[in-house]
């Protein structure tokens, strides 16, 4: 009997252990079939503002958030199924209107807008810098939001007028200015590009804006570590200076602050030297 009852359970762990293979190995090859006839469709079911801070009961930083991680979904899914994601615009607008201090809200919105499986118009472009802007209403003094719109007016919406027309001039200057502006917040962080100011500075001589071209080098000089980035703004600015006929006492400061640095400390990041100085000499050797 006791023989029997073994062989009933092995009989048993055989037979569950055969039934599981078999469901595992139905169940892969369901999830393929599943796989290849699946359909993402390019539809979003996003509540209009004022429904969606009325469901929240108050609580409009959740509503943004649940929004957020729904409109990275759907813009996630957009480009792997290859459709429009004609839907951007409207999961941006809610999420500001609910929270408008959202900062990631607006940089999505506006790279999202313009980066599609479609191509981009001139309204895209243009509505991307409307979202910056409304981002830097809310936050001013963000590098990141500057670098951003700057790059937006410089090399999305220009392009879409004439070459060397007065509009075409505003917006490359102005592209300029924001950069030049982001150069130096983000000169503190990992986020930081050592051809900054220098792409800053040649979109503002577009629109004759030598100071502030010039300035912007020399701002360059101070965070700028990048040793081939740093030769190219030595120079410029010496040429720049050496071509001018009146003197600037800023530049003409950073301009010798640069030649001291190459007398001294060659070897030297121009962001260090500004703390260490330059060397106190014996008066026997002044």
């Amino acid at each position: 009997m006791r023989a029997l009852g073994a062989g009933r359970t092995v009989l048993s762990l055989a037979l569950v252990a055969g039934v599981a293979g078999g469901v595992s190995a139905l169940r892969a090859r369901l999830n393929r079939r599943y796989g290849a006839a699946r359909r993402i469709l390019d539809v979003a079911q996003i509540p209009r503002p004022l429904a969606a801070r009325v469901a929240s009961l108050g609580h409009t930083e959740w509503a943004t958030d649940v929004l957020w991680i729904n409109a990275l979904i759907y813009y996630g899914q957009s480009l792997y199924a290859n459709l429009p994601a004609r839907y951007i615009r409207q999961y941006a607008d809610t999420m500001i209107e609910l929270d408008p201090r959202f900062k990631r809200a607006y940089p999505w919105a506006a790279t999202a807008l313009l980066y599609r499986t479609v191509r981009s118009t001139e309204d895209d472009a243009r509505r991307a810098g409307d979202y910056l802007r409304q981002g830097l209403a809310q936050f001013p003094n963000d590098p990141a939001l500057h670098h951003a719109y700057g790059l937006n007016l410089a090399f999305d919406q220009a392009p879409y007028k004439r070459h060397g027309s007065p509009e075409w001039v505003a917006l490359k200057v102005e592209g300029g200015q924001h950069l030049a502006r982001a150069a130096f917040g983000l000169s503190a962080t990992t986020e930081r590009s050592p051809w900054l100011p220098l792409t800053a500075a040649g979109l503002l001589m577009i629109g004759r804006r030598e100071r502030e071209a010039i300035l912007t080098r020399c701002d360059g000089l101070v965070y700028t570590d990048d040793p081939d980035a740093l030769a190219a703004i030595e120079g410029r600015l010496g040429e720049l200076v050496r071509e001018r006929t009146t003197d600037d006492p800023r530049y003409r400061a950073s301009f010798e602050l640069m030649q001291r640095r190459r007398q001294h400390y060659p070897w030297m990041v121009p962001s260090l030297h500004v703390f260490v100085g330059d060397p106190v000499l014996s008066p026997s050797r002044r």
